[in-house]
């Protein structure tokens, strides 16, 4: 390769890459000099703030065990779940779960205390959930299910079965799920068990609903408070050591899994791994996956209001939901314009490679509202004239959710067979001509499932939106959140169904997308033949 050509790939890549590296490093960078220039001023007040006290390193060991609790509980129900799901063939209950996995967790939180209200906690059941740390726990738990079953059958693609079909012949099946196939899927069962931790470990939408003071809610009071973005970064410090240590953890197993070539799951023959999970676990397990689905649908149906009241309350989140569904539209157009250039770079070893990977970590390792106190400190100081616009809620928005589109594009980039872009590029046409015509529709279906993902986030969105929204302006996760504090349970019920139906068409149009581009991979051998 000349020197011109190499110059021209380092541009190429770099373009790539900035536009993601700028939107998660550029607000935190901007936040970190001026902790660091106050800090400065005044060594002793922000060393004070810096080095936690008591109280704070019981709130941190108490968030921790929480955020611990609901990954092994989500991790080991979601294990047994995708025991019991791969007894049906057709798996439509595995792409009804993609549907909805992206419901957001104060949806969960709405229904779990209806039941506890309603029927847990009358004199016939004897029961009570109530609030606290176990309230918080199961509720959260319920919220990470989906994300458990799916990293079990990801898991599945990794596993060899030529040793399982061996041992089945000479030990029982519980011996051989412990012995063959659990050493087999327990790295990328770490990695679930460690995003499980650090996206409950960053969030405190569940627990500040049940009463639950969290870290991640102490960082948002002290900006509450005090109004400074600066002294809730170094009150997060301690959080962000914690958090990025689980990503750094978690980082290479789940490089490997994107940048592996895995075969597709429908005809893959591990599913006999998970097999070897007796009846009593299986049942168990779709017990909690029949929770997840049934108790959200039973709250929403059994609380929703007469028709003419449910129109009037649609009607007075009119702005609101409009406001969501385009504040979501725009964020997805800008991952997927974002990913179109990244995701295929997110696959190199080299120096952009790793810059993109530690983006990714980054926007997993830091609270939502850390995101949003950066987004503020932006426009404090580069941006004045956005304080009543709605940029920065596009820009708080796409930085959190742009990488996890790269991550759903970059998986996608993997199962593109290389010799197609290479063919196209001794074609005597120019690169815009090759891009357009052969590499973009063969990353489409990625890009689409990316830009669903997007969507679907920024619709649940709460701790970034709630800091940066202009005046005047509200998202309707903001209003259903205010709502569940005031109690009124119609309204409530009412705009979350109206968001449950908005983000389960996001997850439908990309289990459609997955559905159609896997029947064209499984026709490819096929025509072939």
């Amino acid at each position: 390769m000349g020197t011109g050509s190499r110059r021209k790939r380092v541009a190429l890549d770099a373009l790539g890459a900035v536009p993601v590296l700028l939107l998660v490093f550029g607000p935190l960078l901007v936040l970190g000099i001026a902790l660091i220039t106050d800090a400065l001023s005044n060594p002793a007040s922000w060393l004070e703030l810096m080095i936690p006290s008591s109280r704070r390193v019981g709130l941190l060991l108490s968030s921790l065990a929480w955020a611990a609790a609901v990954a092994a509980t989500s991790m080991a129900l979601g294990g047994l779940a995708a025991s019991a799901l791969l007894r049906w063939r057709r798996g439509l209950l595995r792409w009804l779960l993609l549907v909805l996995a992206p419901i957001p967790p104060h949806v969960h939180a709405l229904a779990w205390l209806w039941l506890d209200t309603a029927v847990l906690s009358s004199r016939a059941v004897g029961l009570q959930l109530g609030g606290g740390w176990l309230g918080a726990w199961w509720v959260q738990t319920m919220a990470m299910l989906p994300l458990g079953i799916g990293v079990w059958l990801l898991a599945m693609e990794g596993v060899d079965p030529v040793p399982i079909e061996a041992a089945r012949v000479l030990a029982p099946g519980p011996v051989v799920w412990r012995r063959v196939v659990l050493p087999q899927v327990a790295p990328l069962v770490l990695v679930g068990f460690t995003l499980v931790l650090t996206l409950s470990l960053t969030d405190f939408t569940v627990p500040s609903l049940f009463g639950v003071t969290v870290y991640a809610l102490e960082i948002f009071a002290e900006f509450s408070a005090t109004g400074s973005s600066e002294r809730a970064l170094a009150l997060a410090l301690p959080l962000l050591l914690v958090s990025g240590a689980a990503v750094f953890v978690l980082q290479r197993p789940l490089r490997h899994v994107v940048q592996r070539q895995p075969e597709p799951f429908y005809r893959h023959p591990q599913r006999v791994a998970l097999e070897q999970v007796g009846r009593g676990p299986r049942a168990l397990g779709l017990i909690a996956l029949g929770l997840h689905l049934a108790v959200p649908a039973a709250a929403l149906l059994v609380q929703m209001p007469r028709a003419g009241a449910l129109m009037e309350s649609v009607g007075r989140a009119q702005s609101n939901a409009c406001y969501s569904v385009v504040l979501a539209l725009a964020v997805a157009l800008a991952s997927m314009s974002v990913a179109m250039g990244a995701a295929p770079r997110m696959l190199r070893r080299d120096w952009v490679g790793r810059a993109l990977w530690a983006a990714f970590a980054t926007t997993l390792a830091m609270p939502a509202a850390l995101t949003g106190m950066a987004m503020l400190a932006l426009r404090v100081r580069l941006l004045p004239w956005a304080a009543t616009g709605d940029l920065l809620p596009w820009l708080a928005c796409t930085a959190r959710f742009a990488p996890l589109a790269c991550l759903a594009a970059a998986a996608q980039a993997r199962r593109i067979d290389p010799a197609l872009s290479e063919a196209a590029r001794l074609l005597p046409v120019n690169r815009w001509r090759c891009m357009t015509r052969v590499e973009l529709p063969l990353l489409a279906p990625g890009l689409l499932v990316g830009g669903c993902i997007a969507f679907a986030l920024t619709l649940g969105e709460l701790g970034a939106t709630l800091l940066v929204i202009p005046p005047g302006s509200s998202t309707l996760t903001i209003r259903i959140y205010n709502y569940l504090h005031y109690g009124a349970s119609e309204s409530v019920a009412g705009l979350a169904a109206l968001a449950v139906g908005a983000t389960a068409a996001a997850g439908l149009t990309a289990v459609v997308v997955l559905r159609a581009w896997a029947r064209v991979l499984d026709a490819q051998p096929r025509r072939r033949a």
